[in-house]
């Protein structure tokens, strides 16, 4: 592998060790990492004091960036508080009509992408279960090996889905590899519902207390959830994913003690669907209730 090939990003060079590096950093880090940095390896330069400071740089004075949480798929807004070049808060915008200024736990925790003591800080090589941490050095020449002799239409490169800076990253490590095939896999992805004019957000939690999770989404008002776990996901059928209609949970608490109807409406506020499906079932719960959620 020729690291010589070198693409531009912004003005500046950019080569495949560039996007190696860059690709260990997630949520905040890529999203916030052009404040103020050029190029990949400038972007060194936000974790330590700077020699000579921007003008708008006041020592001890925060100064503010909007950008985007790239912690899951949700998109959700953001601001950064910065103080000498170090990102050390993150608060949701008050101006963004994805979050309406609040952000969950995982967002909350994206600045640890700079500074947790436990971050990867260098290339994992897999052995067995776990990862073995090697030099960048042993990294580039196992990449080299693997792709010594292979044309860019031999190599797919397989990703959740990217935006922003590291989606024009990977596109630069791509087309230096003369590679056009990208794939994008979301197990419930919410730009599906979204492409089809639904507004949806993806919400990741601890499967072993679901209850946080419906009511925070219960507190955005939202007419129903949709909830895919590993039995749903290995369903022998195929992929399924459960719904649940929340607005006929809410009167499903108020009907009086009518066991049959009760059981009858219980069965109506969850249903289990194949995953193929799940636009036109989300569709049919919005329907119902005359919701117009986009």
């Amino acid at each position: 592998m020729n690291s010589g090939s070198v693409k531009h990003l912004a003005g500046h060079p950019f080569d495949r060790r560039d996007f190696l590096k860059v690709l260990g950093w997630g949520g905040a880090a890529v999203a916030l990492s052009g404040c103020g940095n050029g190029s990949v390896e400038d972007g060194k330069e936000t974790v330590v004091s700077y020699v000579e400071t921007n003008d708008y740089m006041i020592p001890s004075i925060s100064v503010y960036f909007n950008s985007t949480c790239a912690q899951c798929d949700a998109g959700c807004s953001i601001t950064g508080r910065i103080r000498e070049g170090r990102v050390l808060k993150l608060e949701g915008n008050p101006e963004s009509a994805i979050n309406r200024g609040k952000t969950c736990g995982l967002g909350q925790a994206g600045v640890q992408h700079h500074y947790n003591p436990d971050r990867v800080r260098e290339p994992l090589l897999r052995t067995g279960n776990s990862g073995e941490a090697i030099t960048w050095e042993k990294a580039y020449a196992l990449i080299a090996e693997k792709l010594n002799g292979v044309s860019g239409e031999e190599i797919a490169f397989l990703s959740g889905g990217v935006s922003g800076h590291l989606k024009a990253l990977m596109g630069n490590y791509l087309d230096s590899l003369g590679c056009k095939n990208h794939f994008v896999y979301e197990a419930i992805a919410p730009a599906v519902l979204r492409a089809a004019n639904i507004r949806a957000e993806l919400y990741l939690g601890n499967p072993k207390n679901m209850g946080n999770q419906l009511k925070y989404a219960d507190r955005r008002n939202s007419p129903c959830v949709i909830i895919q776990g590993s039995d749903e996901k290995d369903d022998p059928t195929g992929p399924q994913v459960l719904l649940k209609d929340l607005i006929l949970g809410a009167e499903l608490a108020k009907l009086e003690k009518d066991r049959e109807e009760y059981l009858q409406k219980q069965g109506e506020a969850q249903t289990k669907a194949p995953l193929a499906s799940l636009v036109d079932e989300v569709r049919k719960i919005l329907d119902k209730h005359g919701v117009k959620w986009n």
